[in-house]
């Protein structure tokens, strides 16, 4: 069998990280629904955990052992995996709050902050090359994101604030994925992260739960948070 070369597998990240970030574009829209409908971003986190964590447990796990012969629990760095899965929930609780206060369109834009972030670190934590072109691009991302945001505008301060903390924490989530990647299969990375965020979760969710019942529309915009993320995520961790 051929080895996959070194552009195809680049041209592959890129459509993964592209399908990834479209579809975890709907999760957002959905987080932005739910806030406004006045569901607790912790209730929204929980739903959108459980869902995850549920439909990769029907779907994905039994699919993982019949693969590599098993459990997509087994994991070689459990400390790096659990402290990924902790900072992702507190971005995605982070995220929907920004999205609580501030327009979707708005809210995404600061996340365009991470690339840079991720740029600016990734030669000393992950030992990869950084090259004037990536710079430039991210760049160019950096001035839409100014574009959109507006400066001067009237998003109030709590909300830049949080974008900017929602940015550095989804960076360093970035970060730590790329690092468990290297040791675990990014189905196991995935795992971990729906599973440690549904336990945390669960947690602290009955101090936050709504007493409104969903209608049907609100149903199926929760149960999406569980599916865009499940398969989102996929995407991303395997670019």
């Amino acid at each position: 069998m051929q080895a996959t070369s070194p552009r195809t597998k680049l041209w592959l990240g890129i459509t993964c990280l592209v399908l990834g970030q479209w579809t975890l574009s709907l999760l957002d829209t959905a987080g932005k629904l739910l806030t406004q409908a006045g569901y607790h971003v912790v209730m929204i986190a929980w739903m959108r955990y459980t869902i995850n964590t549920v439909f990769m447990a029907a779907l994905l796990a039994p699919h993982y052992y019949r693969r590599h012969g098993q459990s997509i629990l087994r994991t070689r760095r459990p400390g790096l995996q659990i402290l990924r899965a902790m900072l992702l929930l507190l971005s995605t609780v982070v995220f929907f709050s920004v999205l609580k206060i501030v327009p979707l369109s708005e809210g995404t834009a600061m996340n365009f902050c991470a690339p840079l972030i991720v740029l600016a670190v990734s030669p000393w934590l992950l030992k990869e090359k950084s090259y004037p072109s990536r710079w430039v691009a991210v760049a160019v991302g950096f001035a839409g994101m100014l574009i959109v945001m507006r400066p001067g505008g009237n998003i109030v301060p709590a909300g830049v604030m949080l974008g900017i903390m929602s940015a550095i924490v989804f960076a360093t989530v970035v970060v730590l994925t790329r690092k468990t990647n290297q040791f675990d299969h990014p189905m196991v990375t995935l795992f971990y992260g729906g599973l440690v965020g549904m336990i945390a979760s669960s947690l602290v969710v009955p101090f936050f739960w709504s007493s409104h019942v969903p209608d049907t529309r609100e149903w199926l915009i929760l149960v999406s948070t569980g599916v865009t993320s499940t398969v989102g995520h996929f995407f991303v961790n395997s670019a």
